[in-house]
């Protein structure tokens, strides 16, 4: 997708999320001829968030690229680039799903994390009780599912991702 395009798509997913008056909304009709959702909470995304979504919206389905060189053309950090995926309210429509390790493996990207979770106990006790869990918010099967489907190839194993990645993103924001 181009990134006039790009940036006109991520537009309308942010204004179609965002809470309308009922009249304008409840007009309003799905394919299956029922009333669309009106929409409860405010979607609010920082000026980085937007700039990776709309580099994301520009990667062809069938293509994939990695998080540094998502990073290098925004000036920033792979890191940064994966706090912006994992926060992505869009996916898979702004398709975080596309982004892979430098390696070509599909962790990250709302994938399993651990969560360390420490909870003080009593007031009569001063100890910290520390447990980890594990928090799916897409699951890596998931990811590999979207990715398959659209045609990216993978290695015997299934794990890593095979090809060049794309890396033709121009930034607009």
């Amino acid at each position: 997708m181009d990134p006039q395009t790009a940036t006109q798509t991520l537009a309308a997913l942010i204004s179609n999320s965002n809470p309308q008056s009922n009249s304008t909304r409840a007009n309003q009709l799905d394919s299956a001829n029922q009333p669309l959702p009106v929409a409860t909470r405010r979607i609010s995304l920082t000026p980085f968030d937007k700039r990776v979504y709309t580099l994301l919206l520009q990667i062809p389905p069938g293509s994939f690229t990695t998080y540094s060189l998502l990073s290098k053309s925004l000036n920033s950090s792979p890191r940064a680039v994966g706090n912006s995926c994992r926060r992505n309210p869009f996916a898979p429509t702004v398709p975080c799903h596309r982004v892979v390790a430098t390696g070509g493996s599909l962790g990250g990207f709302k994938g399993e994390h651990l969560s360390k979770i420490v909870k003080k106990t009593t007031a009569s006790s001063d100890k910290e009780i520390s447990r980890t869990t594990k928090k799916t918010l897409f699951t890596l099967d998931q990811k590999r599912n979207l990715l398959k489907k659209e045609g990216v190839r993978f290695d015997p194993t299934g794990q890593k991702v095979l090809g060049t990645p794309y890396a033709g993103f121009q930034c607009t924001i």
